[in-house]
């Protein structure tokens, strides 16, 4: 029997009156386990946030003691080019990539250094946030009895102008295999950040979903050519119509059985298709389930999200049998097996990251970002589940608890969509509208 949880973690608003209480209530020791930092405040109220607090950034957060100046790694800093024009702040990289001293070796991207703030109870307030040249961040919004979590972000430029890469996976090659939807292309990034790509037989294909097969090759959907590709490390490409007009493949993964199963976003089909190319379909109970992510189980069982319409988690065996769960509040998009052994997805319009056990046991837990369009997902190397915030240019991270930090990895319109880990134990992801693959260590 399926069970569901909801866990809200969404800031509830404060009034003056229920303000004072708290103060009253902290006199007295009563509310020394609340989660203030989960509360909203209007900054041009007084007293909206108890006392030793401030409002910032809609949140009340702790009163630092002290005014941090010394831009030393803590807060977001702005730097100056030599025009004596204020750059973009830490945490907003330049669209321009340039070499930096931190780089590895090799590399041309951009690095930039991210923060977070120390787990507050399972919804972290993020120390990186954005700023212009008129407003310098210097106040240290850490807890100085915990140390802040540093991470660092190096950005690679694809040389096709408006690509937009959209998913990523890593090869057997060891390298990264991403899909670039507008330029229909698939690319190829090494760790150390070298990119080559590979233009597509046709134009217009619109390749979305990408694999690694059983074959060494990469296995990518064609959303817009209603195909299914392969291509080889060295670049030659092989692709197979799907039979069903107009099924707008949309996600691809490795199967138990050795074959590669995808989803019909259009047509309602989940399909699948062995390395010889022969393609079977199998139709989703739910009409217009709108089919988006796959994956496998533990249970040796493709899982997948139904998205926008159904709001539904399925499950196929590989012998074409169906069983689907209600997914809650949230609209499924993207789905991966996490290091826990649960299934985890991202739901996009419902703003949520959700768990399933294999027996169907449902929780949902909100990002601390409101609106931040959770998109694609991926197991990490460090226990924890990582994914990409379309709508803010942020990396999540959910441990198995649901607890969440947030990284600003890109600038907020950059769109990060898709994210693996890579061979060299570091997470990758597409950044869609900003034309860049980025790296971020776990």
């Amino acid at each position: 029997m399926m069970t569901f949880t909801h866990v809200r973690l969404r800031p509830v608003r404060f009034t003056r009156n229920l303000a004072a209480l708290l103060a009253l209530l902290s006199l007295a020791g009563c509310y020394r386990d609340l989660d203030i930092s989960k509360i909203a405040c209007d900054v041009n109220e007084k007293g909206s946030c108890p006392d030793g607090y401030q409002c910032t950034a809609g949140r009340c957060v702790q009163a630092p003691a002290v005014l941090d100046t010394s831009n030393d790694g803590a807060s977001p800093q702005v730097s100056t080019d030599s025009n004596g024009v204020d750059a973009a702040p830490v945490g907003v990289p330049d669209a321009a990539d340039v070499d930096s001293p931190n780089n590895t070796p090799g590399e041309t991207g951009s690095t930039t250094s991210v923060d977070s703030a120390a787990d507050f109870g399972g919804s972290d307030l993020p120390l990186s946030f954005e700023t212009d040249a008129s407003n310098v961040p210097t106040v240290d919004l850490g807890t100085p009895s915990l140390d802040a979590e540093k991470h660092t972000v190096v950005e690679f430029t694809i040389k096709t102008p408006a690509s937009a890469p959209y998913d990523i996976t890593l090869g057997a090659d060891g390298n990264l295999w991403f899909t670039e939807y507008g330029a229909d292309k698939i690319g190829c990034i090494t760790p150390s950040g070298s990119i080559v790509d590979y233009q597509l037989p046709e134009k217009g294909v619109g390749p979305q979903g990408i694999t690694a097969g059983p074959d060494g090759s990469l296995w990518f959907t064609e959303y817009d050519g209603n195909a299914i590709g392969r291509i080889t490390t060295t670049g030659d490409v092989t692709e197979y119509a799907i039979t069903t007009a107009n099924s707008m493949p949309a996600s691809i993964t490795l199967g138990p059985d050795q074959n590669l199963w995808f989803t019909e976003y259009w047509t309602n089909y989940i399909g699948r298709i062995t390395p010889a190319g022969k393609i079977t379909e199998f139709e989703v109970p739910t009409s217009g389930s709108g089919p988006g992510g796959i994956t496998v189980g533990r249970d040796g069982n493709l899982w997948f999200a139904e998205s926008y319409h159904a709001s539904k988690i399925g499950l196929i065996t590989t012998s074409g049998s169906f069983t689907e769960f209600p997914a809650g509040f949230g609209s499924p998009m993207m789905i991966a097996a996490g290091p826990d052994g649960n299934l985890w997805f991202t739901g996009y319009p419902g703003d949520t990251i959700g768990r399933i056990t294999v027996d169907g046991t449902l929780t949902e837990f909100d990002p601390p970002t409101l609106y931040s369009a959770p998109w694609g997902i991926t197991p990490g190397p460090d226990g924890n589940v990582w994914f990409t915030e379309s709508g803010t240019g942020k990396i999540g991270r959910v441990s198995p608890d649901g607890s969440m930090v947030e990284f600003q990895a890109a600038a907020k319109d950059s769109k990060p969509q898709g994210i693996t880990m890579g061979s060299d134990g570091n997470l990758w992801f597409t950044e869609y509208a900003a034309n860049k693959i980025g790296r971020i260590n776990p």
